[in-house]
């Protein structure tokens, strides 16, 4: 009795290396998490810095809201490398409180961001509100 294996495998033109290399990318793997209760100023919940020449794929976003009529955003920050863009990506409100959960993969992020820094912050001012943020995903 013989058993035949057949290994299949899959190459990505990496753009930046300018060669084909295989679809399994060697990544660093980030994963944040952090709750806080928000006063009269914006308040940065989770933030990551990206090196020079990569990029991050966030496959996973949650935001978290323990009370209504907060404003969230997502935001580049600092002084981006050369070709990077600075500015507002993304901005989110909760009419009542909740949880709005975005999904995505390797191959369709939630938001793809290029070196330099990025920020989610509450930026409701008032009376103090919660507000949880969480997000994954992986560097290039």
């Amino acid at each position: 009795m013989s058993v035949e294996i057949k290994v299949e495998r899959k190459e990505l033109f990496d753009w930046r290396k300018k060669e084909w290399v295989d679809e399994l990318l060697p990544t660093l793997s980030v994963s944040r998490a952090n709750k806080v209760r928000g006063t009269n100023t914006t308040v940065t919940a989770g933030s990551h810095r990206i090196g020079p020449g990569s990029s991050f794929l966030m496959t996973y976003l949650s935001i978290q809201s323990g009370s209504p009529g907060l404003w969230w955003s997502l935001t580049r920050e600092g002084t981006p490398y050369p070709g990077e863009q600075r500015g507002t990506v993304d901005v989110g409100y909760f009419e009542s409180k909740g949880v709005e959960t975005r999904l995505g993969d390797i191959k369709s992020p939630v938001h793809t961001l290029g070196g330099g820094s990025f920020r989610i912050r509450l930026i409701t001012p008032g009376s103090a509100k919660d507000f949880g943020v969480a997000f994954e995903g992986i560097e290039l």
